[in-house]
């Protein structure tokens, strides 16, 4: 039996709204990020099937954490840590924003957009790194819940380079892949070491903007 593999990105954060890049920094959900998150939650509840294991892991970090809270409820289970769905490491220059990288670096970001495998962080991880430890959770999940229904909440870079792996794309070119906050990213394997893509960036439901929270707050 196949098993399916949800991976959701958490639910906006205030960083999000404002360009910072997060990475390790441990950053909290915004208001509409516990829409979203709540939405997935209900979309995750409505689509999953009750005649096969579900299975909830998160990353550690707090707005992976709190969407996994948020999804738990809807569907009744218990969520786990897994250390390797953390997000990229993006070195010194977490908590900075675009405005600020380009500063230090002119060209950076433009060479990040498209030749992501190409380039590293001040002291922060590369693609192969974070795509490496990313695929060996993904395994090792999948041979503990094999035929089960995976949820998995984790972070953008992680999730990009994912879906490069399923799609048989170059990993340099992760960053031309959509990927919103509250998203869900369908993938599906056999067992056997390989998967699909079988929908990317659903979103489920648009969150208005009035429950937006202003940055400062």
């Amino acid at each position: 039996m196949p098993t399916d593999i949800y991976l959701v990105r958490h639910g906006e954060t205030h960083w999000n709204l404002t360009g910072r890049l997060q990475g390790r920094a441990d950053v909290s959900l915004s208001r509409r990020g516990v829409a979203q998150a709540r939405r997935v939650g209900q979309y995750l509840h409505d689509l999953l099937s009750g005649e096969r294991e579900v299975a909830l892991y998160s990353s550690p970090l707090r707005r992976a954490r709190q969407t996994a809270q948020i999804i738990a409820r809807h569907l009744d289970v218990e969520y786990q840590l897994s250390p390797n769905l953390t997000e990229m490491c993006f070195g010194r220059w977490e908590g900075l924003s675009r405005p600020e990288i380009e500063q230090r670096q002119p060209g950076f970001l433009r060479r990040w957009q498209t030749e992501a495998d190409q380039v590293v962080f001040p002291s922060g991880e590369t693609c192969q790194q974070v795509d490496a430890r990313a695929s060996a959770a993904l395994g090792e999940l999948v041979r503990r819940h094999t035929g089960s229904q995976l949820v998995l909440v984790t972070h953008g870079q992680v999730i990009r380079g994912l879906l490069c792996l399923g799609l048989r794309l170059e990993p340099g070119v992760r960053n031309l892949i959509n990927l919103d906050n509250g998203s869900v990213s369908h993938l599906v394997t056999s067992g056997e070491g390989n998967w699909r893509v079988a929908e990317s960036n659903r979103v489920p439901a648009p969150v208005p903007d009035d429950t937006v929270t202003p940055p400062n707050t």
